[in-house]
This record gives C-alpha cells, sequence and structure tokens, in this order.
C-alpha cells in the first residue's frame, strides 16, 4: 500500500486522465496547483491551461496560489466563465449562424423557458442567454439541466473552429470540487476528452457534496470513480487540518469510515445548555475554553446568522458576520469587480494587486490611466455616475459589459451592508452558514446540533462540512434529543469508548 507521499507524487507524474477523490483537509486545491506547476515546466509549449472551480471564492484561492505563472495565457475561473469567455460567445455565430449575436446578455432572472428550444429561441430573437425554470422535484431539488453548457456542447459539434481552438489551445483541463457538477456540465467536460482528446484532471470529495438541492450530481463524480472508467483514480485520505478528536467525530455519521479512538480526547466538546446560542458563546469565551485565535460559529442560514451576530454584538462581542452580496453571483468580470471593490474599500489595499486579476498585461500608460480612473471611481456618491466610471474602466481593459455587472457594482459600493464582505483586515470571530465556510478553516468551530435535520438528504456531508471547518477545537450544542440518539446509537454500532468530552453550562 502507498504511502500519502507516494500517492501525491504518482499523480504529479501521471499524464493521463486523472481523477482524485480528497478529503476535507488533504490539501487538495494546493495539489491541484503543484499539478498546473509541474506540467507547466515539464511541457513549456504554446498549450495553455484551464484551472474550473465551482465558486469565485476558489478561484480566487487557486489565483493566488498560482502567482504570477503565465497568468495571461492561462484561464482561473468558474466553469460558467469559462464555456462563455471560450466556447459560446467566440462561437456561436460560427456554429449557428448570423442570427444570433455574440454580444448577448446573460439574464437569469427576467428569462426562464421549459425547454432548449425556447431557450435558443430567446437568444435568437432577444439577444439574452436564459436559464430553464427552476422547478423543484419530487426530493425538493431543483431542475437539474443547465442550459449555458448544453448550448455550448452544441457549439463545439457545430463548429470546427470551435473545437479547432479549445483543442489548440488547452492540452488540460482541470476541475476543483468535481462532486459539485452538474449533468450538463459533465457531458461537456467528457465531450471535451471523447471527441477532442483533452486530458482531464478532477478534484472532488464525496463527503463534501452539499450542494444537491439546486442541481449538483455527486453521481458524476461516483460513476468517474468506478472501475469501469478509463480516469486514473487515486485517493487522498491524510487530513492536515483537525486534529485527530475532531476527524473521529467528523466521521461518526460517514459509512465505512474507520475511527482512530486516542486515549484523551481533549479537541471535540458536547455542550448541553438551557441558554441561547450567544450566550453559550459568551460563556465559553468567558471561560477561555478557546484555543489560538480564529472562531466561527456556523448555523443553517443568513437569518440565524444575522439575528445571533445581532445579540453578541449586544453582549460586547465583535462578531464578523458577511452577508450574501449581489457580486456573489457569478458573472464572467465577476472576480475584478469583488477585487475592484476590495481596492476601494481598503486602505492596505494596493492597486499591484488590482492589477493581478486583470488577464492582460498592462502597458505603463494604461497602468497610469487605470489608476486614474480608480481613484475618479472612489469619488463617485451615486449609481449614475458609477456606471460611467466602470464603462471606462472596462473599455480601457477591453472588458465586455454583462448583464446585472453594473446594477451589482453599484449596489455594493453604495450599500455599507456589504462592506464586511470586502474587507481585507485580518478578523478572529466570524458567524457564516455552513455553506459559506466549505473551504475555509478555523482554529475554534461551533455548531449546534439542532440547526440541521437529521433525516435531511444531504445531513451526513453538512455535518462533516462543519465539524471539518475546525483545527484545534470543535464545540457541538446538544440541543436535539434526536441527534443525541443517533450519537449514541452510532457510538454503540463502531464500539467506540467515547467520541467527546461533555459539559453543562
Amino acid at each position: 500500500m502507498l504511502s500519502d507521499k507516494e500517492i501525491r507524487e504518482q499523480i504529479l507524474k501521471d499524464n493521463g486522465n486523472v481523477i482524485v477523490s480528497a478529503g476535507a483537509g488533504s490539501g487538495k486545491t494546493t495539489l491541484l496547483v503543484k499539478k498546473i506547476l509541474e506540467e507547466g515546466k515539464a511541457k513549456n509549449s504554446h498549450y495553455g491551461i484551464a484551472a474550473i472551480t465551482f465558486t469565485n471564492k476558489s478561484a480566487a484561492d487557486i489565483k493566488e496560489k498560482l502567482g504570477s505563472y503565465d497568468r495571461f495565457k492561462n484561464f482561473v475561473g468558474t466553469a460558467d466563465s469559462f464555456v462563455e469567455s471560450e466556447v459560446i460567445r467566440p462561437f456561436i455565430v460560427d456554429a449557428f449562424g448570423k442570427h444570433y449575436s455574440d454580444n448577448f446578455k446573460v439574464d437569469y432572472y427576467r428569462n426562464k423557458f421549459r425547454s432548449a428550444k425556447k431557450g435558443l429561441e430567446i437568444l435568437r430573437n432577444k439577444n439574452v442567454l436564459g436559464t430553464f425554470e427552476r422547478d423543484r422535484d419530487q426530493d425538493n431539488h431543483f431542475n437539474k439541466m443547465n442550459f449555458k453548457f448544453q448550448v455550448a456542447v452544441l457549439i463545439l459539434e457545430n463548429s470546427l473552429a470551435a473545437r479547432q481552438y479549445i483543442k489548440a489551445k488547452y492540452r488540460r483541463l482541470y476541475v476543483d470540487e468535481y462532486q459539485d457538477t452538474d449533468l450538463d456540465m459533465n457531458k461537456f467536460y467528457l465531450y471535451l476528452k471523447d471527441k477532442l482528446g483533452i486530458k482531464l484532471f478532477f478534484v472532488g470529495d464525496l463527503k463534501q457534496s452539499i450542494y444537491k438541492w439546486r442541481g449538483a450530481q455527486p453521481e458524476n463524480f461516483r460513476n468517474l470513480l468506478s472501475d469501469d472508467s478509463d480516469f486514473n483514480k487515486y485517493e487522498l485520505t491524510v487530513n492536515f487540518r483537525c486534529a485527530q478528536d475532531i476527524q473521529n467525530y467528523s466521521k461518526l455519521f460517514i459509512e465505512n469510515e474507520v475511527i482512530e479512538e486516542k486515549d484523551e480526547i481533549t479537541s471535540v466538546l458536547g455542550i448541553y445548555s438551557d441558554f441561547d446560542l450567544p450566550d453559550v458563546v459568551n460563556n465559553i469565551m468567558y471561560n477561555k475554553l478557546l484555543k489560538k485565535k480564529t472562531f466561527a460559529i456556523l448555523v443553517r442560514n443568513n437569518n440565524q446568522a444575522k439575528q445571533y451576530k445581532e445579540e453578541l454584538t449586544a453582549l460586547g462581542k465583535d462578531f464578523t458576520y458577511i452577508p450574501p452580496n449581489p457580486l456573489d453571483v457569478t458573472t464572467p468580470n465577476v472576480v475584478f469587480l469583488r477585487e475592484l471593490v476590495k481596492y476601494i474599500k481598503n486602505e492596505n489595499y494596493s492597486l499591484y494587486e488590482l492589477q493581478n486579476n486583470i488577464y492582460r498585461e498592462l502597458s505603463k500608460d494604461e497602468r497610469t490611466t487605470l489608476k486614474t480612473m480608480v481613484e475618479k471611481l472612489e469619488t463617485c456618491k451615486d449609481k449614475d455616475s458609477i456606471d460611467d466610471c466602470l464603462i471606462e474602466i472596462y473599455g480601457l481593459l477591453g472588458m465586455g459589459i454583462y448583464e446585472g455587472e453594473l446594477d451589482n457594482f453599484s449596489s455594493v459600493l453604495l450599500t455599507d451592508e456589504y462592506d464586511s464582505a470586502f474587507d481585507t483586515r485580518e478578523k478572529s470571530y466570524y458567524i457564516m452558514t455552513i455553506h459559506s465556510a466549505k473551504g475555509l478553516e478555523f482554529d475554534n468551530v461551533l455548531y449546534a446540533a439542532g440547526d440541521l435535520n437529521l433525516w435531511e438528504d444531504d445531513f451526513s456531508n453538512l455535518h462533516y462540512v462543519a465539524i471539518t471547518r475546525a483545527i484545534e477545537k470543535l464545540f457541538v450544542i446538544i440541543d436535539s434529543r434526536e441527534y443525541e440518539r443517533e450519537v449514541n446509537k452510532l457510538i454503540r454500532e463502531k464500539e467506540i469508548e467515547k467520541i467527546m468530552n461533555v459539559i453543562q453550562i
């Protein structure tokens, strides 16, 4: 049996189609970046790379780790941005004819339909790329079809130029969080492999699949991990993030996971209390139960987060709540727009950092002009003047203006409520949803068991994601009889002597 180090070395050397199952804390993003850099060094060719992620946050993380590596010939961003900028806009006219335009708007709010045929009619007649109606199925999951990726495959099938371009530009695609892809994304990637000979590198974790409700199909990842697929398969199980006690607790609700018991449990604390969550947190901090510095409270929804933030503030505790904001919506330029907001709202954020998020090299004169334009933007106090300044910046950088971007950008700049989402100062205390915390880590984590429905389809995955955000200390408020009974049942079934320490507050 190979060691973790040997498995990683094999992955870096593997030139075939690769799929990696990587658990929480295994350093999968670091591995993906290292693979990109290794391949870049070895090949030294005209080929670019595409590192594709599920969220803007993940894209920013990969960009930061890659640094300045060939960033002008490579793509790092979300899957939506990749197919729109690399397939749909450049080749829609070639594939479908002159009645279509590459200058279409993207509007998922006012242009919904029930068939691909209707979607193509809207794209042709109204010059708008819409989306399928988000009807829920019997499992309360949204419609799983993805029109944008269906269009991308149609274009590749109907445009020789599109196929030649993608094949000539990309030797390999790297895709993170593959368990979160939907059916049409999966078809798109496999088309690139099967029809164009492009190699694929997929990384994911079935235990962290928490987006089935919005169309994600973890079966895509599971099927490619099967013996029947033509991918070379690897598994990374070593968790470098969490203390062993926390790792054990994270595996409690996961089938066939081995729990390595310790003689003494110091990192997982079960809390019984008659007090509300803010008072429990106050008590934890007063009694100095926290390890090291950062502390995150994880909750189920944003309304809870907002309420607890207000109550904790009243108790004199300074927790940062990061609300959803208009620039959470994925658009082709959203990474740049988020960095632009950070620059405007933070004195310690440099113009150099902003320029690192532009996909082409700027001349000295262009950098000077950009600085002047951004300084002008900083003085804007109303939507119209913000729109005018942003349009000037787009023109300088040769960026297209996409539906909703002007409105979303001005809304963020003019609304103080969103400031915490773009504050680059280091914080210690956070409160956020489990979904928002995915991909992050904190020295201490607290969550209330009653927030999760034990019989919910994604319960074990949400539970796993919440727990594996903790590095040193995990606090679980035992405020659900059902949860307590299930924990005790699993302890008996897995023949575990003890899984946590328990205190009363």
